[in-house]
């Protein structure tokens, strides 16, 4: 037997007696050897001072809305009366003129201008005029002025004194249903300062005749001086004379009896008693640029009278006297 031999059965024996050790007896298998864990060591990180330090975004969640269905906004209400105008002056076509918001505290109308559309020839219709929240006038009538078109309705001062201040409101209606409203200013009225009341002086001239129901004597009277007439009551038993003035600051119409004024001139007339002092009266000329008084009295039968026009005030005033009732101009 060789090296190589020998060396091959040891290992053959070595490898039978291990398994049958193997068999015999069970081999105990050792603990594992534990590990010691190493603490890490903690490196501290260094912050670069030369770059900024960018923010970091916070991403949100938005939540979308659901799709709605988008509501039709209502279509507005289309009146049947457009926006009213106010002036002092209409024209023919009804049209405003020099239209504002604001009149003096002389005004004595107003115009209310406005255009309309889809009216019905017969309906109901209502102004109501109101001052400071006070109506003033409620007017009702039928509707008479076709379906489309311009027009124009006014409000004044029935006395002639003109309109009060305040701010009044025009609202119109139709069969109750409301069609338009506005609202316009009327200042308060300055306080005129009087004119001084002048004494006028004694005339030495006749008094200029005149006869009922037939002249119309015109003519002007200076400032501080005054106007004799002189007329004949005939068989009328009552007597009408109106005064149509321009410029009359301070005007005075006296009516005596002649039997009063037995010698002429008076010496002072302003003493003598008299019938009567005429009035103020409303326009009865339809002409803002003149002023009417007027006097009427039951007089004698054929018995003379005297009028007395005196002006009192600071400017010549134009004067015409119509003798005749039936009669409201004087030319």
């Amino acid at each position: 037997m060789n090296a190589n031999t020998a060396q091959a059965v040891t290992i053959l024996e070595a490898t039978v007696m291990t398994t049958k050790s193997a068999t015999a007896s069970p081999t105990v298998s050792p603990e594992p050897t534990k590990i010691p864990t190493e603490t890490p060591i903690e490196t501290p990180t260094e912050t670069p001072t030369d770059q900024p330090t960018e923010p970091v975004s916070t991403a949100t969640a938005t939540t979308l809305p659901a799709t709605q269905t988008p509501t039709p906004s209502p279509s507005p209400t289309v009146l049947p009366i457009s926006p009213i105008l106010f002036a002092a002056e209409i024209q023919p076509n009804y049209q405003p003129v020099t239209p504002t918001t604001v009149f003096s505290g002389s005004t004595k109308q107003v115009y209310a201008s406005f255009r309309y559309t889809d009216m019905q020839a017969g309906e109901t219709w209502r102004q109501v005029w109101s001052l400071d929240g006070e109506v003033q006038e409620s007017k009702t009538d039928p509707w008479q002025q076709g379906e489309t078109g311009q027009f124009a309705i006014s409000f004044g001062e029935k006395t002639g004194g003109g309109l009060a201040a305040g701010v009044w409101r025009l609202q119109l209606y139709s069969d109750l249903s409301f069609m338009q409203e506005a609202t316009f200013t009327v200042k308060v009225r300055p306080t005129a300062t009087p004119n001084p009341i002048r004494v006028a002086t004694p005339q030495t001239y006749e008094p200029e005749r005149m006869i009922l129901w037939q002249d119309q004597p015109q003519g002007s009277i200076a400032a501080g001086k005054d106007k004799w007439f002189l007329f004949d009551s005939g068989g009328n038993p009552d007597a009408t004379l109106i005064a149509f003035l321009q410029n009359a600051d301070h005007v005075e119409f006296v009516i005596y009896n002649g039997k009063n004024i037995p010698t002429w001139p008076p010496s002072n007339a302003d003493i003598v008693p008299n019938l009567g002092v005429a009035a103020d009266t409303f326009d009865l000329d339809n002409n803002s640029q003149t002023k009417e008084i007027i006097w009427q009295g039951q007089i004698e039968h054929f018995q003379l009278f005297y009028a007395r026009l005196v002006n009192r005030g600071g400017r010549t005033v134009q004067y015409c006297i119509q003798t005749r009732p039936d009669i409201s101009s004087c030319p």
